[in-house]
């Protein structure tokens, strides 16, 4: 009886300690799956705040996006009016030249340039539709004339408001002129680059610029040439120079061309 009793506490107890083995085991088990959960959940939380961070930004961006579409809807329909009411009122120019009835007729908005001349003017525009003049000088007129439309188009040109005097430059880089300041102004032109801005004057007034911003000029008058000397940081992008009187004191030259005779032919080039 004794013997047996002995044998069943020891089964008891072993039973026991393997009960308590597994408490062990479970417990660390439990704390596994409990931390795999807790990873789990701060995961998906992460990721939940994630979304809505991608949520929020792609909200501001839809936003971002209306509002420079209704912004340049705006512009848009403020840029239609403003066509719409320029077509209502016709071309914005006015002149006075001796073809201005002529000028009137052919300009529109499209015109790149307008020369004014002594005896008339020349419109450019692209080269579709190439230029318009009338009253220019002959020479001019014969070498825009003859060309045909396959030929380069004029884009620079230049007029005297008292001479016949001319300088056009065309979209091959070729060009032509005539000039009573005939050898300062070939020198300006043929020892230098293609220059970007020509204007004539009265009395062999000549401005030449360039697009490094450098320039040569002779006859300009004084407050212009100060103008231009004191502004040497900027490029000029276009010049034109009225035919009203300049007295000989306001008469100034970065090239000076003291040649006073008579203009003859062999000084045309």
């Amino acid at each position: 009886m004794m013997i047996t009793c002995r044998q069943d506490i020891a089964k008891l107890e072993a039973r026991k300690a393997a009960l308590e083995a597994q408490e062990v085991v479970l417990d660390s088990l439990s704390q596994q799956v409990q931390k795999r959960v807790k990873d789990r959940a701060r995961k998906l939380e992460e990721e939940e705040r994630e979304q809505q961070r991608q949520e929020e930004l792609k909200r501001k961006r839809q936003e971002e996006e209306q509002r420079c579409e209704e912004e340049r809807q705006a512009e848009k329909r403020r840029k239609q009016l403003e066509w719409q009411a320029q077509e209502q009122r016709g071309p914005r120019i006015w002149a006075q030249c001796a073809a201005k009835d002529h000028l009137l007729k052919n300009f529109d908005r499209t015109a790149l340039q307008v020369a004014l001349g002594q005896s008339g003017y020349i419109t450019l525009w692209d080269y579709v539709k190439g230029h318009a003049w009338c009253g220019i000088p002959t020479r001019l007129y014969n070498k825009l004339n003859g060309r045909g439309y396959h030929q380069s188009h004029a884009k620079l040109v230049a007029l005297s408001p008292d001479s016949d005097a001319f300088y056009v430059q065309f979209s091959d880089g070729d060009c032509d002129w005539f000039s009573y300041s005939a050898e300062s102004f070939r020198q300006a032109l043929n020892d230098s680059s293609t220059p970007s801005v020509v204007a004539l004057g009265p009395r062999r007034a000549w401005y030449v610029g360039w697009p490094d911003g450098r320039w040569q000029s002779n006859g300009l008058p004084r407050s212009l040439l100060n103008m231009l000397n004191s502004n040497r940081h900027r490029s000029v992008a276009f010049m034109s120079i009225s035919g009203l009187d300049i007295s000989s004191k306001d008469d100034d030259s970065r090239d000076s061309d003291d040649d006073s005779r008579s203009p003859s032919e062999d000084e045309a080039f």
